[in-house]
């Protein structure tokens, strides 16, 4: 094992090779990418591809209430089938997930307060106001072909083409259900070390 490092050693001092890079890290979008900051490991032409974004914005004042909330994330692993001086060649399996929720302030006539006016305010009527929350929410999976070009010596770009089969709500509150089949590309941009 010793020795077999000492050899490897000379020989990338000799033939100035320099070791495979093997990590990256970056920005990916996609449906069975996910979306987000990722991190991706390669050994064996095998890896692994995992992105987050965690994103919430409150904008609530002392009467009403408005939040906005998005997670989204995904897993990806990856087969290297075909390596070339300037990219790879691959093919992937993966699955994204993307959660909404909205919570936000409504103000309704009271039933029956119609008729009710305020002699002094016309357009003043009765109201009640309700907090509600609605969420959204989706999950694509399947298997992708892609390639992998690299340029200015670390940077990459990864550009996949699945065949997602997509389950989602299509309105506010309502559990996940079968939507549709698609081929929407998956891209991601990694630095490389």
């Amino acid at each position: 094992m010793f020795t077999t490092d000492i050899i490897q050693s000379i020989k990338n001092k000799v033939l100035k090779t320099k070791p495979e890079k093997t990590n990256y890290i970056g920005f990916s979008a996609g449906l069975t990418y996910g979306l987000g900051f990722t991190y991706k490991k390669i050994i064996d032409n095998k890896g692994v591809q995992v992105s987050v974004l965690p994103f919430r914005m409150d904008n609530s004042t002392a009467t009403d209430t408005y939040k906005n909330s998005i997670y989204a994330g995904g897993v990806t692993l990856f087969n290297i089938i075909d390596k070339g001086t300037y990219g790879n060649l691959f093919i992937s399996g993966g699955a994204g997930a993307l959660k909404r929720q909205n919570t936000y302030t409504t103000y309704r006539i009271v039933p029956g307060s119609e008729n009710q006016i305020d002699p002094n305010d016309p357009t003043k009527q009765q109201t009640e106001k309700e907090v509600v929350t609605d969420n959204y929410q989706g999950v694509a999976a399947g298997p992708a072909i892609g390639m992998e070009i690299n340029f200015a010596e670390n940077f990459t770009i990864s550009i996949s083409l699945p065949m997602a089969f997509v389950f989602g709500s299509l309105k506010p509150n309502e559990s996940l259900k079968f939507t549709s089949i698609l081929p929407i590309p998956n891209i991601s941009l990694f630095y490389r070390f």
